[in-house]
């Protein structure tokens, strides 16, 4: 009997010991299921999971890097990976992150003869995989839609299933507008991934931009199946519910999505629907009051002053609607130009004015964020581009960062006594 009795404290003290680790190896498989399609969010969740019941095994730390970098959750990556180098995790997987961050960022140019090299010394199918995903991240993150199709291709021609390269090339399809292309794409990762995500998501809007708005509804309904809060797709469901004449369905689907408090952009775009489905109902003052909410969030889109210019015509307040419709036509020219500025950096990859130009339109337009990083691309291209460092001035000084706005003064001060910079890799 005390045999026995003691027997069973060991078997139990084994337990409470492995359980831990059991479930940890549990998420990380998970974890790594997800990664191998692209899933960074469902492999953020199994990690999240292994990292409460073993919080100090550095492979939950390391992966959780990897994890939140192909989210682009680049801050983040940085202080996990450092976790993952507190725990003990080999050097050599921590230095390859640090190059695929920089080439994800977009700069490419610097990380890129390490990267070919990984390649050429005969990497795992993984590593592989990573170097390929990061410098297309890079080369579409910059801009430079050639040299993303280029790797893209050559990643297609070794993985023809590979998912993420597929989904890729279809977003350079969208770039190009051919969005027939791009939803075949999709179909294919589907085909193999029925849960894929994003696939699911980008197909329905692919469909929608094709008009094929029956098509589309089917797809956001199965994303909504499996995710009922993702805002995305309740305002794309709630898009095609619209054009299908349903507008009650509409603005149900709308009215949840506001309901779950939704990130401030698709709170405005959500918003900006709601008022087109009332203006739909002749439901004027109701319209009024969301579009004027959705114009705080979103000043510079054009559905919200096309709405609000119908609205204020309705109710014969024509000062405003003369507004708000001079304001539609600016918009449209301004995107006009960025449309035409964008093709043309497809040949010419390196323009700093062309770049510029971009960031200024969307800075305009109420984009600033993205406005900005247009203007850093500039600058990786021309250094001393003045323009670009007085209007990151401008958005730096805006958002309260004086360090920096004072630093790009102070360089646009000086590019003013420099003659431009060629680019690096011009000839």
């Amino acid at each position: 009997m005390l045999f026995a009795a003691v027997l069973l404290c060991v078997t139990a003290g084994s337990a409470y010991f492995v359980w831990p680790w059991w479930r940890a190896t549990h998420y990380l498989i998970e974890a790594r299921r997800a990664m191998q399609v692209a899933d960074a969010e469902g492999a953020l969740r199994a990690l999240e999971s292994a990292e409460r019941v073993a919080p100090n095994l550095a492979e939950v730390a390391y992966l959780r890097s990897v994890a939140l970098r192909r989210a682009g959750l680049l801050q983040d990556f940085e202080r996990q990976l450092q976790r993952a180098a507190e725990l003990g995790w080999p050097e050599a997987d921590l230095q390859r992150q640090s190059w695929l961050a920089i080439a994800q960022s977009g700069d490419v140019p610097a990380v890129q003869r390490e990267l070919m090299a990984l390649l050429a010394e005969g990497a795992p199918d993984e590593v592989a995989e990573e170097v390929y995903e990061a410098v297309a991240r890079g080369h579409l993150i910059t801009y430079r839609l050639r040299d993303a199709e280029l790797c893209i291709n050559m990643w297609l021609q070794w993985r023809p299933d590979a998912p993420q390269a597929r989904v890729m090339r279809a977003s350079l399809y969208e770039q190009y507008g051919d969005y027939g292309s791009a939803a075949a794409d999709y179909r294919a990762v589907l085909s193999q991934f029925p849960k894929h995500r994003e696939a699911r998501r980008r197909l329905a809007q692919a469909l929608a931009w094709q008009n094929k708005f029956d098509q589309a509804a089917e797809q956001f309904e199965i994303c909504l199946s499996t995710h009922p809060n993702d805002a995305e797709a309740i305002l794309g469901l709630a898009r095609c519910r619209r054009r299908q004449g349903n507008a009650e369905a509409a603005r149900s689907l709308l009215e949840q999505g506001l309901a779950q408090n939704p990130p401030t952009q698709f709170r405005g775009l959500i918003l900006t629907e709601l008022g087109r489905v009332y203006l739909g109902e002749g439901k004027t003052a109701k319209a009024v009051e969301v579009l004027n909410q959705a114009l705080a969030i979103l000043p510079g889109e054009g559905a919200v002053h096309h709405a609000l210019g119908t609205a204020m015509a309705r109710i014969g307040d024509k000062e405003k609607a003369q507004y708000h419709h001079q304001r539609l036509r600016e918009i449209q020219a301004d995107y006009t130009r960025l449309n035409h500025v964008t093709q043309k950096l497809l040949d010419e990859p390196n323009n700093a004015d062309l770049r510029c130009e971009a960031g200024e339109i969307l800075i305009r337009e109420g984009l600033k964020k993205e406005g900005a990083e247009w203007l850093l691309t500039a600058l990786k291209c021309d250094p001393n581009h003045r323009k670009s460092h007085q209007l990151l001035a401008e958005f730096f000084a805006e958002i309260g960062n004086r360090e920096l706005a004072a630093r790009h003064r102070l360089l646009a001060a000086s590019a003013e006594a420099s003659p431009p910079t060629a680019p690096p890799d011009s000839k």
